[in-house]
C-alpha cells in the first residue's frame, strides 16, 4: 500500500507541475524577462476522446515580433520546397535554447567545451521559448516558438540559412487565422512535399484543445492553414516515418488524474476537421523526442524528465504498439523493444545525423549539466556518449530543440 501511494504521489505533483507550470516549470526564463498576463498552462492536453483539461481565461493580445522584410511580397515561387532534403557531411548542429532565447550552431563533431560558430539572439528574433528545430529544402531554419514569457507571440518564426546575430525572421506564421494564437508545442517541415506541421494549444470554448495544424510551405503572416483537426494530443516532438505518409508525435499526457503520455503515430494528410485516431499507439509511455531512421524503420523515443525515472532512449519498430509501466504493472510492447540506451535517463529532445549518430538534448531541468550528447546509431545499453558538448563557452542555456541540417 505504501508503494501505490508513493507512486500516486509522484504522479500527481508531476502532472499538477505540468498544468501549473507545463513548459515554463522546467525552462527558466531570461533574468528579468517578466511574464506579463499570459498564464501559462502548456499542461492543458488533451487525448483523442478527451475534452479540454482545463480554462484558458481571458486571451491577452499578443506582442509583436519584428516584421519580417518584404513580408508581404513573398510569392508562392520563392519558398516553395524544391528537391527533399538529404543530409549531407557539411551538415551543422542547430541548437535551441530556452534559457536564454537563442539558436546556437555548431559543427557536427564539435565536443567539450567548444564555442558556436553562430549564435542568432536579440530582440529582433523574436524568440521567445524556442522549441523543435527543423528546415526546408532551402535550408532555412524553422523554429516553434512557444511564446512563454508573452514578450513575443506563440508563432512559427523562419530565419534565413546561414543567420547570425539579431537578425529578424525571414518569416512569421502567427495571428488569429493560423491557430498559433496560444502555444505552439512543436513544428516541423514535412522534407518531400514542404509543408508545415505543428500542435499547438488553441483556445476553444474558454478551455485549451491541443490540435494538429498543416501549413502550406509558402505560409507567412497571419495566415489561415489548411487543415486544422478537432483534436489532438500535446507533443515535445514530431516526426515523419520511413513511408513518407505518417507523422509520429512524441506526447505528454492530459489532466490532473491521468499518467497517459505516448507515442502516437496518425496519417499526415488529414481533412480540415478531422476528429484524429491515432494509427499505433504506445501509451502510458513519457515520452519526452523522437527521431525516425528511416533506413531501419525505426523511430527513437526518450524518456527524460519523468517522475518515474527516465528508463532510457527506447528504439521501436514503425508499426510498434502497446503501453509503458508508468501506472503500475509491467510494460508490454508488439513488436518488442529494438534496443535501449539505458545509460541516457534524461534527455529530451533527439536528432540523427548524416552518419546517423543520435543527438540528446541535455537541459538542466532534467538533467546535471546543459550538454548535447552524441552516440552512435546502434548504441544500447550502458553506452557511453561519442562525444559530449558542454561547458560555459557553448553558450548552451536549457537546451530544447536540436536538428543538424545544411
Amino acid at each position: 500500500m505504501g508503494l501505490i501511494l508513493s507512486y500516486a504521489a509522484s504522479v500527481a505533483a508531476f502532472l499538477k507541475r505540468e498544468l501549473q507550470g507545463g513548459p515554463a516549470a522546467r525552462r527558466r526564463l531570461p533574468e528579468g524577462t517578466a511574464r506579463g498576463n499570459r498564464t501559462v498552462l502548456a499542461g492543458l492536453l488533451l487525448l483523442p476522446s478527451l475534452s479540454a483539461c482545463g480554462s484558458l481565461g481571458q486571451a491577452t493580445s499578443a506582442a509583436a515580433v519584428p516584421a519580417a522584410p518584404n513580408d508581404s511580397a513573398l510569392s508562392a515561387a520563392a519558398v516553395s520546397p524544391a528537391a527533399p532534403f538529404v543530409a549531407g557531411p557539411n551538415d551543422l548542429l542547430y541548437v535551441a535554447n530556452a534559457g536564454n532565447n537563442s539558436i546556437t550552431v555548431y559543427h557536427t563533431q564539435a565536443s567539450g567545451d567548444t564555442a558556436p560558430i553562430a549564435t542568432i539572439a536579440g530582440s529582433k528574433t523574436g524568440l521567445d521559448g524556442p522549441g523543435q528545430l527543423s528546415e526546408d529544402a532551402s535550408g532555412d531554419l524553422y523554429v516553434a516558438n512557444e511564446g512563454l514569457s508573452g514578450s513575443s507571440p506563440s508563432a512559427i518564426l523562419v530565419f534565413k540559412h546561414g543567420a547570425n546575430g539579431n537578425v529578424a525572421p525571414i518569416r512569421v506564421i502567427t495571428g488569429p487565422l493560423t491557430g498559433l494564437s496560444t502555444y505552439v508545442y512543436a513544428a516541423t517541415v514535412d522534407p518531400t512535399s514542404g509543408e508545415i506541421f505543428a500542435v499547438a494549444q488553441v483556445a476553444s470554448g474558454g478551455g485549451g484543445v491541443s490540435k494538429f495544424i498543416r501549413f502550406s510551405p509558402n505560409a507567412t503572416g497571419n495566415a489561415a492553414p489548411l487543415a486544422t483537426s478537432q483534436n489532438t494530443d500535446s507533443a515535445r516532438e514530431l516526426a515523419f516515418d520511413s513511408s513518407g505518409k505518417h507523422i509520429i508525435n512524441a506526447s505528454t499526457g492530459c489532466c490532473e488524474n491521468s499518467a497517459t503520455f505516448g507515442v502516437y503515430t496518425y496519417e499526415k494528410q488529414f481533412p480540415n476537421g478531422a476528429n484524429l485516431s491515432p494509427i499505433y499507439t504506445i501509451d502510458s509511455f513519457y515520452t519526452a523526442g523522437i527521431a525516425d531512421d528511416p533506413t531501419t524503420k525505426t523511430y527513437l523515443a526518450s524518456t527524460g524528465g519523468t517522475p518515474f525515472g527516465g528508463e532510457g532512449i527506447f528504439r521501436f519498430d514503425e508499426d510498434t504498439v502497446g503501453h509503458g509501466a508508468t501506472q503500475g504493472g509491467s510494460s508490454h510492447f508488439s513488436p518488442h523493444v529494438v534496443s535501449v540506451i539505458k545509460s541516457d535517463t534524461c534527455g529530451g529532445q533527439l536528432a540523427l545525423g548524416y552518419e546517423r549518430n543520435i543527438y540528446v538534448a541535455h537541459s538542466t531541468q532534467d538533467c546535471p549539466t546543459d550538454a548535447v550528447y552524441v552516440y552512435e546509431h546502434d548504441a544500447s545499453g550502458n553506452a557511453t556518449p561519442l562525444r559530449i558538448l558542454t561547458g560555459s563557452a557553448t553558450k548552451l542555456d536549457q537546451p530544447t530543440g536540436i536538428y543538424e541540417g545544411k
